[in-house]
């Protein structure tokens, strides 16, 4: 799952445009840091997508001036990257419309559930603080539309995600929303039975889930 790292520098390191940054990570709590870059660690980047496996990770980052003043690290939170298959529980399906099992190759573990027909829903409901959806790209998929369900019912419509490539492409994240907390949230996707005016189908897949919580 690509995660979003932001990072800057806010006290005595001068001048700013001349910061440059170490930024390490490591997996499992006590693991061994890793630099991200290792040609080169120092770099002028603020901001980093590095592409994470289900697991615990953390991340620290170090701050060099032009005149060779370095920081101690700052280390950020332990969050979890976990991985929800679509056969999984809190994963649900309408029957009416329905979905039908495929296998297919390059897919997150070669599996989807599908559905061209308007108005098929599922349904994840998990405990976390960012959620992605990966799903299939390709020249046959049409829209899905994403809402959050609240607690007492309401939806909140947050997304219109287009599945239309010239290209087939799978295993993409289509799909990422982040909250400011943790809690129990459940997300909808829904069969919208429109296209990209390129498209050739409104086929829909769910590939897997992917949430992080710290």
């Amino acid at each position: 799952m690509p995660i979003k790292l932001s990072y800057g520098a806010t006290d005595n390191l001068t001048p700013d445009a001349e910061v440059q940054f170490q930024v390490q990570g490591r997996t499992n709590t006590g693991g061994v840091w890793r630099a991200w870059t290792t040609v080169s660690p120092w770099t002028k980047r603020r901001t980093r997508y590095p592409y994470l496996v289900p697991g615990l990770h953390q991340f620290r980052v170090q701050a060099k001036d032009q005149a060779g003043n370095v920081t101690l690290y700052k280390q950020g939170a332990v969050f979890t990257v976990a991985e929800h298959q679509e056969s999984a529980s809190s994963v649900t399906y309408s029957s009416t419309p329905g979905w039908l099992v495929s296998t297919s190759s390059g897919s997150y573990k070669g599996v989807v559930k599908k559905s061209p027909t308007t108005g098929a829903v599922t349904t994840f409901t998990f405990t976390g603080r960012d959620i992605a959806w990966v799903s299939t790209k390709g020249s046959n998929r049409g829209k899905a539309e994403v809402y959050e369900i609240l607690s007492d019912g309401t939806k909140l419509k947050l997304y219109v995600v287009d599945l239309y490539s010239g290209t087939l492409s799978t295993a993409n994240v289509v799909y990422a929303k982040g909250w400011s907390t943790s809690t129990v949230r459940t997300i909808e996707i829904r069969v919208s039975g429109t296209k990209n005016a390129s498209s050739t189908g409104t086929r829909v897949d769910v590939d897997a889930f992917i949430v992080l919580n710290t």
